[in-house]
């Protein structure tokens, strides 16, 4: 029998897969390629979801938005109010 240890289902992905261009590490999805992934996310259960490599505060806030279009469609966050 499998033990479940919590219910934090937290996902941070990177801004695309790690390239190596004049010696850099670098990651080039954009904040506009990433936000697709936000819905499948949460419909999966996920309960927070950062960025990780690669990722800028334009990434989190694109995020932010759908994540506030997702809730508010499922009826669960208010007008004047954020998740």
């Amino acid at each position: 029998m499998k033990t479940k240890l919590c219910d934090l289902n937290m996902v941070q992905p990177n801004a695309g897969q790690p390239k190596l261009v004049n010696m850099k590490v670098v990651y080039d999805e954009t904040p506009g390629q990433m936000v697709t992934g936000v819905v499948p996310l949460l419909a999966a259960g996920a309960a927070i979801i950062g960025g990780c490599c690669g990722s800028t505060p334009a990434h989190i806030r694109a995020f932010r938005h759908a994540m506030n279009a997702y809730f508010h469609a499922k009826g669960r966050i208010h007008e004047n109010q954020t998740v």
